[in-house]
């Protein structure tokens, strides 16, 4: 005899394809439009202008030190360390493996950074000559510009500050001056190309990751639909057995028929 939960089965069977398909059908296209979206936004994003400049700092002459440019004296150095700290409120900066990175290598568009020159590479620091880097970064030349000239006169103020609080004579002031004396700014693209292709392929990546988890999702969801509507599908019922207990064996009754015939 067909049951009505044979009857049902059937007819939701031919619709779970279908609902599978239209699943992996929606996922697809949400997953191609993102993505489209997504390497658009990255091929649209425009490149940032960049500028370096150094600040010597000059310690005055002395019959020791003729020519403190073609000296290496740690005592510059330091007072310039001491200028970099003063003209930046302490603030540290971050380490870089590669000295020539600039800011727009570290992902920055809109910052400016000041600090002391490092010929060390990136397990070792050498801070040998009394140079102040300033770096800029910024999405137009002329705020680069900006930035690099308001960080030159940061620096000068610190150098004046420290030379006035301490009293020091007109004539054995430490001064400054800025290599290039004009500084360069540059343009920096962006690595388009590179950075569409991995947008495309992390997209389509999630995309196929979310039609399978939606599909096995789907999946689950009707095996347990099936499984509490089947009437069938639990375990089988339990019979009981009722066995009748053997007639007592009667000895006498066994041996008179199976005996002597006589009866003896």
């Amino acid at each position: 005899m067909r049951q009505h939960g044979d009857d049902r089965a059937a007819t939701n069977a031919p619709a779970a394809p279908v609902r599978r398909r239209l699943l992996v059908l929606a996922l697809a296209i949400g997953g191609l439009v993102m993505t489209a979206l997504a390497t658009s936004a990255v091929g649209s994003a425009q490149g940032v202008y960049v500028g370096k400049v150094e600040v010597v700092v000059h310690l005055p002459r002395t019959l020791a030190v003729p020519n403190p440019l073609a000296t290496s004296n740690q005592e510059a150095v330091r007072f310039a360390a001491l200028v970099a700290e003063v003209a930046t409120n302490g603030e540290e900066v971050p380490r870089v493996t590669n000295q020539s990175l600039t800011l727009a290598d570290q992902g920055l568009r809109h910052e400016t950074m000041i600090s002391l020159v490092n010929l060390g590479g990136q397990w070792a620091n050498d801070f040998s000559r009394p140079f102040i880097r300033v770096e800029a970064v910024d999405e137009s030349p002329q705020g680069v510009s900006r930035r690099l000239e308001e960080g030159i006169a940061r620096v000068t103020r610190a150098l004046d500050r420290l030379q006035d609080d301490a009293g020091v004579p007109p004539r054995t002031r430490a001064t400054a001056s800025s290599v290039p004396a004009v500084p360069q700014v540059r343009y920096a693209p962006t690595h388009r190309e590179r950075a569409m292709v991995a947008t495309a392929l992390l997209g389509l990546l999630l995309t196929v990751v979310a039609c399978r988890l939606g599909t096995r999702r789907l999946d689950g969801r009707r095996g347990r639909h099936q499984a509490s509507s089947d009437p069938g599908g639990g375990p089988p019922p339990r019979t009981s057995v009722t066995t009748t207990p053997a007639a007592p064996h009667r000895l006498g009754q066994a041996s008179w028929g199976q005996g002597d015939p006589h009866g003896i």
